[in-house]
Order: C-alpha cells, then sequence, then structure tokens
C-alpha cells in the first residue's frame, strides 16, 4: 500500500508530466500494476 504522498505524486507525473505508467514505476520502484491500479483509482475513501 502506497502513502497518499506516493499516489498524489505518481497521478501527477503522469497527468501534469505526462510520464507513461511504466516510466512511472521505473522511477518510484513500484510494480507496474500498482501504478496503473493507483493512477485509474478514482475514490481513495474504501
Amino acid at each position: 500500500m502506497l502513502t497518499m504522498e506516493q499516489v498524489y505524486h505518481i497521478r501527477y507525473m503522469k497527468k501534469f508530466e505526462g510520464k507513461s505508467l511504466r516510466k512511472i514505476a521505473d522511477i518510484i520502484g513500484h510494480d507496474f500494476e500498482t501504478v496503473k491500479k493507483y493512477v485509474e483509482k478514482d475514490n481513495f475513501n474504501i
């Protein structure tokens, strides 16, 4: 599980920097599927 700060950083890199999910995964050192899950997730209250 990632911290909300990490999630915000992932989403920022995708939305504002235009980085690919694979590039983000390489940068932060987490699995591609983990990055994909947090980029696509809309509701973090669950």
